[in-house]
């Protein structure tokens, strides 16, 4: 049995692509919108995660993450004999329910979970 990697079985498969080099597609975590009385939730699937791999940013409704998850496992002298978990870069945009410029935002990871909160709602003195 002729044994295929797999860049090797895309090559061959898909000739065109060999030409843009190395194949890197992005996977978008699902993510979770929450309203509460201080603000906005927003939680995002990032098991495996390290927090100081994922970014994010802002832009008037617009929530954008991106990153990278490694496959931390992965050595020479192992060898994989099944592999459903998707270990390339992500990023994902959502359309936040508000303007969130003048929000004070925060984030947070628990659990697999990563966690930006969008504190909309003004605090009196």
């Amino acid at each position: 049995m002729r044994r295929v990697t797999l860049p090797g079985l895309f090559r061959t498969r898909f000739p065109g692509l060999a030409e843009f080099g190395e194949l890197r597609l992005a996977w978008h975590p699902s993510a979770d919108i929450y309203r509460d009385s201080e603000g906005w939730v927003v939680k995002f699937e990032l098991a495996g995660v390290r927090r100081e791999d994922v970014q994010w940013g802002v832009t008037g409704r617009q929530l954008t993450i991106r990153g990278k998850r490694c496959d931390r496992c992965a050595i020479e002298a192992r060898e994989a004999y099944s592999m459903e978990i998707v270990y390339n870069r992500f990023e994902r945009t959502l359309e936040l329910p508000c303007d969130a410029e003048g929000a004070s935002i925060s984030t947070d990871t628990q659990d697999g979970m990563f966690f930006v909160r969008l504190n909309t709602v003004t605090r009196r003195p």
